[in-house]
């Protein structure tokens, strides 16, 4: 967290919190919504919106969600855009969090390591 309360983080910065976040273990992934719930904070508190929703929306769709967590980030949402759905569309698994592909290789990456050991 402290990398995002930084003043200096930029874009660089969010692509190395997206890749500490893409390699915890599937396990953690409660633990990514709430991350990703925190780091929109942070970002909306900077008046960085865009971002922010993108981290609350991650929040939301990541497949083993901290139900505390999406709950406060999809009514962050419905009070930036004044709805909790403004595109009408249903979440499939395209919205997922990461994408099911990069999970799966994830948890057979997991997988062989604890097998090797």
């Amino acid at each position: 967290m402290e990398l995002v309360a930084s003043e200096k983080f930029d874009q660089e910065q969010l692509d190395k919190v997206d890749s500490l976040l893409r390699k915890l273990p599937p396990e953690s992934q409660s633990m990514v919504s709430v991350l990703c719930y925190s780091i929109g904070n942070y970002l909306a508190a900077a008046h960085r919106n865009e971002e922010a929703e993108e981290y609350w929306r991650r929040s939301l769709v990541v497949p083993t969600y901290d139900l505390p967590s999406a709950t406060l980030a999809g009514k962050a949402l419905a009070d930036l855009h004044g709805t909790s759905r403004p595109d009408d569309e249903e979440l499939d698994q395209d919205d997922l969090w990461p994408a099911l592909a990069e999970q799966e290789a994830a948890e057979r990456a997991s997988s062989n390591n604890e097998e090797s050991e």
